[in-house]
């Protein structure tokens, strides 16, 4: 299935929006009302997608996930919005205990986030 890279790009740059709007009221506070488990993380992302955003979503290949423009993008978003760079420490822990020599880093700790997501997609 050929992906419109136009709905693509504003698919991310609305998930990175809600993730930076999400982000910005946050503070240390505020961190206890995250997701504190990888699956938690993962339950919330699939509540807010809707049919078309979950279409676009399976339709990326895997490895694309890893991409510059995911991970700038949609990758920025989760860590912005789950306070992986502030601190949620029990996120990150729970996320990198479902990869073996993971790193615990906000980034490869979005990047286990989603692919988890891309994966309860199919």
């Amino acid at each position: 299935m050929l992906i419109n890279n136009n709905k693509l790009i504003m698919f991310f740059g609305c998930l990175l929006l809600s993730g930076q709007v999400f982000a910005a009221s946050q503070n240390k506070a505020e961190l206890e009302n995250q997701p504190s488990t990888c699956q938690e993380a993962i339950e919330l992302i699939l509540s807010n997608l809707n049919d078309e955003d979950k279409e676009l979503l399976i339709s990326i290949d895997k490895e694309k996930l890893k991409s510059r423009s995911y991970m700038t993008g949609w990758g920025k978003g989760i860590r912005d919005g789950f306070g992986l760079n502030e601190g949620n420490f029990p996120l990150m822990k729970s996320c990198q205990k479902r990869r073996e020599n993971a790193a615990f880093h906000p980034v490869d700790i979005s990047a286990i986030i989603m692919e988890e997501v891309w994966q309860a997609l199919r």
